[in-house]
């Protein structure tokens, strides 16, 4: 049976959550405990994480340093997108202050991923009109390689395909994470709180 610690930080952004879980994982798999991470949502900013767009331009994936780390300390070698199902990549540096519009108006590019027939399957979604070169010229790598691609015009779709997409995402990589892990150290801020008051 699989044990589940959860890290849940006091503010969404550097409160030390990814720090903390790393260095749990690491002492426990110093315990010989079969340990991984995980991160059900995450959202970074293509700028502030240069370096970690680069690496996603190279590999043709969507992931931020949070992810990377805690699928680098990890005991179990997973694909990223095991260790975190949903990301959002923001053009711009992203205050969050406890609302989800704030995340659509800055929106780039997001990422579902789904553990499904034997294979890791990648829904990715992006703001119409989207300009940005950077995003752009990720994005259109991103495509060759998706289940779908969905351009999103509104605040109200991107709750709605949050609504269809995030537990499924999450529920199909959680299930499949335990079947490699006895312990999953779960890091988290904004989904205890989202999608459990609908999404917002």
């Amino acid at each position: 049976m699989t044990s589940v610690v959860s890290i849940l930080g006091a503010k969404e952004f550097d409160s030390g959550k990814t720090t903390f879980s790393t260095s749990l994982i690491l002492t426990l798999r110093k315990k010989k405990r079969k340990v991984a991470g995980f991160k059900p949502l995450a959202g970074h900013e293509c700028i502030e994480q240069y370096d970690f767009y680069l690496k996603n331009l190279q590999e043709s994936k969507l992931y931020g340093h949070d992810a990377y780390f805690l699928q680098m300390a990890s005991e179990v070698a997973l694909p990223i997108e095991v260790i975190n199902p949903v990301d959002i990549m923001t053009k711009y540096d992203l205050k969050f202050e406890g609302h989800y519009s704030s995340v659509y108006d800055n929106l780039g590019i997001g990422r579902f991923s789904f553990y499904d027939e034997d294979r890791i399957k990648n829904i990715y979604y992006y703001r119409k009109g989207l300009k940005d070169k950077l995003c752009t010229k990720l994005l259109d790598k991103l495509k060759l390689k998706a289940e779908e691609v969905i351009e999103v015009s509104s605040f109200e779709e991107f709750l709605e395909i949050h609504k269809k997409y995030y537990q499924r995402s999450v529920n199909s990589m959680f299930n499949f994470l335990k079947k490699f892990a006895d312990i999953i150290v779960i890091e988290s801020f904004n989904d205890s709180v989202y999608p459990a008051q609908p999404v917002e």
